[in-house]
């Protein structure tokens, strides 16, 4: 007798949570509140019981998300800065300590506009001891954009501490004279060189 009314007390403390037995619609258990004090222990347990289960079995589902954004952070961070940087206008695009643009510095706002990802467009000039001239060279810098844009909608320029990395021209048009002197011919192997070769290999 005190079997039968166990059962029928487990039955009607158990059944009222959902049609499946009390487990919860949400995969990951977040949907099972609290149960109010009125209920029985029975009950609360059973609705714990699930909660758990669902959290278990599903780990790391719901927490690894946190994991995998701390991750990603450094390489957004790293990509926003390699963009500031290939972005940056420094002394060689103006002319002198003017602030008139050089043909270079007009070049690279033409592609900083035409050519840069809407996300990562932006003008970036390095800032100089006097900001006077800081000042007027992101003036002719806004002035030139204004002239590619066109009406197309404005692009930020900002002033930066962070000096863009290079090297002198000469050093760069010396490494690309040497390289284009030592590029092989564009020809394909003869059919004898072809058969040696493959003598060789077998």
């Amino acid at each position: 007798m005190r079997r039968v009314l166990f059962v029928c007390a487990l039955a009607a403390a158990t059944v009222p949570l959902s049609a499946r037995a009390g487990e919860p619609a949400d995969p990951y258990g977040y949907d099972v509140q609290p149960a109010p004090r009125e209920v029985g222990v029975v009950k609360k347990a059973w609705i714990g019981f699930w909660r758990d289960y669902k959290r278990n079995y599903r780990w790391p589902d719901p927490f690894v998300t946190a994991d995998r954004l701390s991750v990603r952070v450094p390489f957004e961070t790293m990509t926003l800065n390699g963009w500031r940087l290939q972005n940056t206008l420094s002394e060689h695009h103006f002319d002198g300590d003017s602030t008139r643009l050089t043909e270079a510095g007009r070049l690279k706002v033409s592609a900083i506009i035409n050519e840069t990802p809407v996300a990562y467009r932006a003008i970036f000039v390095l800032r100089t001891n006097d900001p006077a001239i800081s000042a007027g060279r992101v003036a002719a810098v806004q002035e030139q954009a204004a002239l590619v844009l066109g009406d197309r909608q404005p692009v930020p320029v900002f002033e930066t501490y962070e000096k863009a990395r290079g090297a002198p021209a000469m050093y760069i048009d010396e490494v690309t004279r040497r390289y284009q002197a030592t590029t092989p011919d564009p020809r394909l192997p003869n059919d004898d060189s072809a058969s040696d070769e493959a003598g060789t290999m077998n």
